[in-house]
């Protein structure tokens, strides 16, 4: 189990099997209209109980996942055990820890409006940032965005909810509104991620599922 101030970061390898889906879960499985999204929903799905049932020492499932009013996923009656995930692509991964965890990624590759995002969304020191940084300003862009996207996640916010309600200040630090919230900045081959915290993060262990 992740101790305090310890996240666990599972690159999800393995694909889904229908047996962990809840009937309900098999519903919205089979009403998806896109081959890939029904995937990764199964995917995603069978390897959160997996996880969870390896930490706990449950039966996968005996784990209820429900949703907050705001669409944010969790385990009923499951104690001292949070996560939150984010896929890119076919990269899926999931942050375990035992306090309220956010977390987003974003692709290398992806390519936006950047600019016109950032005069939308971004603080105004967020904003002079990516007017500093050389070349197009993608990775300055990805490195604040999943940041502000991090910080929702962990307060079960959505992007409607205030994403312009969010500063990054650097790559430890950010804020929603007067919340102070703890961020930790990870790289990958093809990606970039965030992960966000209200406690200090001191330790990320990163695990092949």
């Amino acid at each position: 189990m992740p101790k305090r101030g310890e996240i666990h970061l599972f690159h999800v390898r393995q694909e889904g099997d229908r047996k962990f889906l809840s009937s309900l879960e098999k519903d919205r499985y089979e009403g998806y209209g896109s081959a890939e999204s029904a995937r990764m929903f199964l995917k995603s799905r069978t390897a959160l109980r997996k996880i969870a049932a390896a930490y706990t020492g449950k039966s996968p499932m005996t784990l209820e996942l429900e949703c907050t009013n705001e669409g944010k996923p969790y385990f009923q009656c499951t104690r001292g055990l949070e996560f939150n995930l984010s896929h890119s692509r076919d990269d899926l991964k999931v942050a375990f820890s035992c306090e309220p965890v956010g977390f987003d990624m974003e692709n290398k590759a992806r390519r936006a409006d950047f600019h016109m995002l950032a005069k939308r969304y971004f603080h105004a020191d967020e904003q002079a940032v990516l007017e500093t940084c050389e070349g197009d300003g993608a990775r300055a862009f990805l490195e604040i965005w999943t940041a502000k996207e991090a910080m929702l996640k962990l307060l079960g916010k959505g992007l409607a909810d205030g994403l312009e309600k969010t500063r990054v200040m650097n790559d430890r630090a950010g804020e929603f509104g007067a919340t102070p919230v703890n961020l930790y900045r990870l790289e990958w081959e093809d990606c970039l991620g965030t992960l966000a915290s209200l406690s200090e993060i001191r330790l990320v262990r990163e695990r092949t599922y």
